[in-house]
């Protein structure tokens, strides 16, 4: 719900309040300040907040299947695996930066000076343009209570991809 109403207040409105008090009372109206325009080149470092025409609602599926076995009494040995693949998931990209240069000096990439549109800040495109994929399997002994004690051993060993498709 925040990411979305992100893009309705961040949309590049400058705002500033100002009041002046001609004696005691109310101010008079029209003129009581000058209006202070941006200058001729822009009202450079306004930000807006977009979304990608393509966007969705990320969407995560998980698949959990386990299996016990009883190996002596009071004792049971089991694995446990899961699956999770998030799709659509939410990405912010800011497309107003120059492209990316290599340093000559120790081969960094780098970017410098203002994008595309110099005369804005930062244009927080919100995109649905990535993926995860989880995938983990636990294997455990665990003993059942009995004379006044339990125990559980386990390890899990787990893979995670995250990226995104653009």
């Amino acid at each position: 719900m925040l990411t979305q109403v992100g893009a309705v207040t961040t949309n590049g409105v400058q705002q500033q309040t100002l009041t002046e008090f001609s004696g005691a009372g109310n101010p008079t109206y029209p003129g009581i300040l000058p209006v202070s325009n941006c200058p001729t080149s822009g009202c450079v470092g306004a930000g807006v907040t977009v979304f990608d025409k393509n966007y969705h609602n990320p969407r995560i599926y998980t698949y959990n299947v386990g299996y016990d076995q009883q190996v002596v009494a009071d004792f049971v040995a089991f694995a446990d695996f899961t699956i999770s693949k998030g799709v659509y998931l939410t990405t912010f990209v800011n497309p107003n930066v120059s492209k990316p240069a290599t340093l000559p000096t120790n081969g960094d990439t780098v970017s410098y000076g203002p994008g595309p549109f110099a005369n804005l800040g930062s244009i927080t495109d919100t995109a649905s343009v990535a993926k995860s994929l989880y995938r983990g399997v636990t294997f455990g002994v665990r003993k059942h209570i009995s004379h006044h004690y339990l125990f559980e051993a386990e390890y899990t060993y787990s893979v995670d991809k995250d990226f995104r498709l653009q």
